[in-house]
């Protein structure tokens, strides 16, 4: 079943917190989620009164909204959290520091 080419699994090595961490992230998904359904019913709902002549729906629909993309930008942001902390996706490696400046300012 093994070929010459074959070596050990590799062992990772997790911090003591990291279950609690996937734990928190998984729940502040699930919370940002279910805050933007909440918010997407408010905003279809002004929509309706607004439609019906209330003025003040329009600025529960355009504050409804706005904060409905934030919080479905959170959702993704904690799930993208949760995926690479159990290994799905690759973690996140930090960018080596950018030059200042080009061929003038090497001179």
């Amino acid at each position: 079943m093994g070929g010459k080419r074959r070596g050990e699994p590799a062992v990772v090595e997790r911090p003591p917190g990291h279950r609690r961490a996937i734990a928190v992230s998984a729940l502040g998904a699930l919370l940002c989620l279910v805050v933007w359904v909440g918010l997407v019913i408010v905003a279809i709902r002004s929509g309706q009164d607004w439609r019906d002549g209330s003025s003040i729906a329009l600025v529960w629909l355009i504050l409804a909204t706005i904060a409905a993309i934030v919080a479905l930008f959170g959702t993704f942001a904690l799930v993208g959290r949760s995926l690479r902390a159990i290994g799905v996706l690759p973690a996140l490696e930090p960018r080596a520091p950018r030059s200042r400046g080009g061929k003038r300012a090497a001179r």
